[in-house]
């Protein structure tokens, strides 16, 4: 992919024959690069400093986003080039001005996301539509040189070569399925990822879409993306529960539509068991705890101390035997659990601040915003402008 961006191809059979070579299938005319860049001076993610949930793994999760919400609307390509991202996208549309505007926007929504979960911040510059491979270069060179250029301006991180002046706080695109599914992945709520998953899995696998092969190439992808946004890889999870293989292996041995949504279900519901502990997978003193902060976490009074009084134990022994037992202080796994809940009354209902704080557990909006703020790394507000497609906070 690096070499076709640069242009280093010799003839037209030598690029067909690396085209096959790698499974790239370009059936449409058009293309355009979206290359990604760490924000300020530095273009490169080498030695990249941030505080990322998956250990370090940038590119996994710059990669697979990016992939994933462009990948919903255009043929998706990525490339890893001297840790930069570029992506190419191969599409029959001729409406320049709204294309870049659209792969602008989707840009801004992966940009986003990433800063707000991952502490990642970056810049992504949107190349202009060309006419063929032999072009492209062109266009990627022209897009590199904008990307370094230190009078580059963005808007909210994304500069589009060919925009089309769309002026600033126009109307945002609906919320895409793609876009649905992170979100689900952020608030552990895998019922709604599974949903999604087979009813894309199942659009994909008509005969008209491209059959169950592309719908195997899809779920291969969802895939990787979920173990990047959980910082966790999917193989691992599958054998520790007794399943050999990874999951990749699991899904090309599929032979219907059927066995891809078995798969699937698999999946969540072995991932809504590792990460929506219910109360009976621990016996003992810890499962008291969490039985009770499941029954009760809706109520402002419940804290550390009151957990104690209630099972009779320090808070020295109780904290100490909790972390030992669930590798979270339990300070942390009561916020946890009241911000689970926040977050879903965000994204799935128009309450304000102050009523969802205390649906699940707070005084006050200040006291969940702060809250909020400090273990998602983003207030109530901006969260629900930025994932739920709900501009009325």
């Amino acid at each position: 992919m690096e070499k076709l961006l640069r242009g280093h191809f010799v003839d037209e059979k030598a690029l067909e024959r690396k085209l096959h070579m790698f499974d790239l299938d370009f059936s449409a005319p058009r293309y355009l690069v979206v290359l990604v860049c760490p924000a300020g001076n530095d273009t490169m993610f080498s030695g990249y400093d941030s505080d990322l949930r998956d250990g370090g793994q940038v590119g996994l999760i710059v990669s697979s986003i990016f992939s994933e919400l462009l990948g919903e609307r255009f043929s998706c390509y990525p490339a890893n080039l001297e840790d930069r991202y570029a992506f190419l996208l191969n599409f029959d549309r001729t409406d320049d001005a709204e294309l870049s505007r659209q792969v602008a926007e989707i840009s801004r929504d992966a940009v986003k996301f990433i800063r707000d979960n991952f502490d990642l911040e970056l810049r992504a510059c949107v190349s202009a539509a060309c006419d063929s491979l032999r072009s492209l270069h062109e266009a990627f060179r022209e897009t590199e040189m904008v990307a370094v250029d230190p009078g580059t301006v963005y808007k909210d991180g994304v500069c589009a070569r060919a925009e089309g002046g769309a002026p600033p706080g126009g109307p945002r695109m609906e919320p895409t399925i793609e876009k649905q599914y992170l979100n689900a992945l952020v608030t552990q709520d895998f019922d709604m990822a599974r949903q999604l998953s087979i009813e894309k899995v199942r659009e994909l696998a008509a005969p008209s879409q491209g059959g169950l092969e592309r719908a195997k190439r899809f779920l291969n992808m969802r895939m990787q993306t979920t173990g990047s946004v959980l910082a966790l890889p999917m193989g691992e999870l599958l054998e520790e529960q007794g399943a050999p293989g990874s999951g990749s292996m699991k899904v090309e041995a599929c032979n219907s539509l059927e066995e891809l949504e078995a798969v699937l279900r698999e999946i969540f519901d072995r991932l809504d068991r590792r990460y929506n502990t219910v109360p009976s997978d621990y016996t003992g003193t810890t499962g008291k705890v969490i039985h009770l902060i499941s029954k009760k976490y809706m109520e402002p009074d419940l804290s550390v101390e009151m957990i104690c009084d209630c099972l009779g134990k320090s808070r020295s022994y109780l904290s100490r035997m909790f972390k030992e037992n669930t590798g979270m202080n339990l300070l942390d796994y009561l916020h946890t659990t009241r911000l689970t809940e926040a977050k879903k009354l965000l994204n799935e209902t128009d309450l304000g601040i102050s009523e969802i704080a205390s649906r699940v557990g707070y005084y006050s909006g200040w006291t969940l915003a702060r809250v909020f703020k400090r273990y998602e790394g983003i207030t109530p507000t901006a969260y629900r402008k930025a994932f739920c497609g709900n501009q009325d906070a």
